[in-house]
């Protein structure tokens, strides 16, 4: 009898295990359902000439099934613009669609269109914003924040999305994959009125040394890992066209390197001229302008490399950059505060900022405090009382380096808040003097 039960429990078992099996195989069998993506691929923001209604954005279905983009909204300037359909609605998968302020003056200026087409109702800032594409559901599908600074200012350029994901500026493709890989001037700005255009230079680069010495050029003659075919050298001839990065820098964590790419030699190009520049910060940052700023998040070496143009001339410059955490320490005096180098280099703490509960305060550019020293800041001189709850430093992005808590009985406080000294001096002899015969009196003793 025992033997008959415990068969039954295991052909019981059994039924339920086939059970659970057959379930699993009809749940694979239910297609899931695959969530909308897509993308702005491509802006139009400031249109040559008058650009009322001209103005359009490009998106790129980035799913794997088709959408109705009709069905989705464009956030700009605070307000959910409604996309209407001139046509088929549907973007199939890894399609593009252009939205048009106005689909009729998009025709106009581009009357070789024959892409999918959408109606909608905004006006892109020349300045730059941000623009955020909704899907069906409301939720948020892609944002693109645009700055002028990468070009397409009314130069008849658009800005573009590449493959990597940068942005360049280069001539309008809407309803197609851009097929530049880095911003393309419009036109030659040096073209003089006689018609005469700038050749293609050679790339050059401007190296300094980083010994003390300085404004020595390295040899630039062996092979080179940049990315431009153009010659990293100046043996190769007398290039008619020459960019500079800079000189070696030093910086710090969290507070921004400015660097500019500047015309120091060209046959044609005065010196001195706007030029247009893509920088590659060493750290996979990417930035367009002739004057950029950078913040590293990490210490160590990086390479930076500017990239110029000017018509159809290229020139290439980089430029070494060592980045250092700072290690600094805080000391409570008196009546102010003691920041001290706990490093064996130089800090500069520019833009680094010194607060308390009450109070902040921000280090003048090129405050630099020497290797293992320390600098003193009376609270009159940064515009604090008594520091209460906390003294803190921390870097121009925020981040705190270093915090000593003060109780509002410590003899700091005590002292800061009386007029009597914390000891009594000899008539006419200040605190100055006693501190000297001191260390006379060490010097002696030792």
């Amino acid at each position: 009898m025992r033997t008959f039960f415990r068969r039954k429990r295991y052909a019981s078992a059994n039924r339920a295990a086939v059970r659970l099996v057959l379930f699993s195989c009809a749940f694979a069998l239910i297609p899931a359902s695959v969530s909308a993506a897509a993308a702005i691929s491509e802006v139009m923001y400031d249109v040559p000439g008058t650009d009322t209604g001209r103005e359009w954005i490009e998106v790129q279905n980035t799913g794997a099934s088709a959408i109705d983009l009709s069905a989705w909204k464009l956030f700009e300037a605070n307000t959910n613009h409604k996309i209407s359909a001139v046509g088929a609605a549907t973007v199939s998968a890894g399609g593009f669609a252009v939205v048009a302020d106005d689909p009729d003056k998009f025709r106009i200026d581009n009357p070789g269109f024959a892409g999918l087409l959408f109606d909608s109702s905004f006006s892109l800032s020349n300045t730059g914003e941000t623009l955020v594409l909704h899907d069906d559901t409301g939720a948020t599908a892609d944002s693109v924040t645009y700055d002028p600074s990468i070009g397409a200012g009314g130069d008849g350029n658009s800005l573009q999305k590449t493959a990597s994901g940068s942005w360049i500026a280069a001539a309008p493709t809407p309803g197609s994959a851009t097929t530049a890989t880095r911003s393309i001037p419009a036109a030659n700005p040096g073209a003089s009125s006689g018609g005469s255009n700038i050749q293609t230079a050679s790339t050059t680069v401007q190296t300094e040394s980083s010994t003390s010495g300085g404004g020595s050029s390295a040899d630039q003659s062996s092979i080179s890992t940049h990315s431009s075919q153009e010659a990293v050298s100046a043996s190769y001839g007398a290039p008619d066209f020459q960019i500079s990065a800079g000189r070696p820098r030093v910086g710090f964590v969290g507070a921004p390197l400015e660097f500019e790419a500047k015309v120091v030699k060209s046959a044609d190009i005065p010196v001195g001229s706007n030029i247009r520049a893509v920088w590659s910060l060493g750290d996979g940052t990417q930035l367009t302008g002739q004057s950029i700023a950078h913040a590293y998040a990490y210490p160590g070496d990086y390479i930076v490399v500017a990239n110029g143009d000017y018509g159809s001339a290229h020139a290439v410059a980089r430029v070494d950059v060592r980045i250092e955490a700072p290690v600094l320490s805080l000391s409570l005096l008196f009546n102010g505060v003691e920041v001290s180098n706990r490093a064996k280099d130089e800090v500069n703490l520019g833009g680094f900022i010194l607060e308390d509960s009450r109070t902040r305060f921000i280090f003048p550019q090129d405050t630099i405090v020497p290797p293992l020293s320390s600098i003193t800041l009376s609270f009159a001189s940064i515009g604090m009382d008594r520091a209460r709850g906390f003294v803190r430093v921390a870097n121009p992005a925020g981040n705190v380096l270093n915090q000593i808590s003060v109780s509002a009985d410590s003899a700091a406080e005590r002292q800061a808040s009386s007029s009597e000294p914390l000891i009594a001096l000899p008539q006419g002899l200040t605190a100055e003097d006693l501190k000297t015969r001191l260390m006379q009196a060490l010097e002696i003793g030792g």
